[in-house]
């Protein structure tokens, strides 16, 4: 008996070494590394885990794992996309924009695609962009504002003046980037504003009528 566990032992160590530098070696006697695994790996009957706060990452450039904290579902990061097409814009009439086509929205229970309107779930510091294009040329020395609103207060303008009128082969566009702190419960909402003349509409191109809200971690 006393033979088979001397045999044992010495088996056992000509596979896991642990070098005077700390590492440790299985499979091998000279670990690179504070745990050198020589071969393949098998885990057997490992528990399913549902949440948690960390989570293993593969960095493919070194070859190495490494642990990084996870935000939980609750404090998912906004990020909101969205395109409309052929909104209608009375003139002289600060009009929200409603959003026809949401293309990526990471927290839905925060934005109201039905009414275009954003509520912060949370306290922060978040970016707001938007940028629209008018469907006519006929402006002539008019002006033509597309306008972040938060909590019903005007907080950002992007102003357009067109002194080229209806000989113009340009449309009347806007566009703006704004970062802004929001508390939990701040509205924000995008409009436009047109003194034309008669209602215009937004292009029938999504691809020049776009939104998106990102919060910054």
């Amino acid at each position: 008996m006393k033979t088979k566990i001397i045999m044992a032992i010495l088996v056992l160590a000509s596979y896991i070494v642990s070098a005077q530098s700390g590492n440790v070696g299985i499979g091998t006697s000279s670990p690179q590394a504070k745990l050198h695994v020589q071969g393949d790996l098998r885990v057997d009957s490992m528990k399913t885990v549902t949440t948690s706060s960390m989570k293993v990452v593969l960095d493919t450039a070194t070859n190495t794992f490494a642990l990084q904290s996870t935000r939980p579902e609750s404090d998912t990061l906004v990020r909101i996309a969205a395109q409309t097409v052929n909104n209608s814009i009375p003139t002289n009439t600060s009009t929200l924009i409603v959003w026809s086509s949401t293309v990526v929205n990471t927290l839905p229970s925060a934005y109201d695609a039905s009414t275009g309107i954003f509520t912060a779930p949370r306290t922060g510091l978040y970016q707001l962009s938007v940028g629209t294009m008018l469907s006519s040329n006929n402006a002539n020395s008019d002006e033509v504002n597309v306008s972040v609103f938060v909590n019903n207060v005007e907080i950002a303008t992007s102003a357009n003046y067109d002194s080229n009128g209806g000989t113009s082969q340009s449309k009347p566009t806007g566009s703006l980037m704004v970062l802004r702190p929001l508390s939990q419960g701040d509205t924000v909402e995008f409009r436009m504003f047109h003194t034309i003349g008669s209602t215009q509409s937004l292009i029938n191109e999504s691809r020049f009528n776009n939104m998106s809200i990102v919060e910054l971690p």
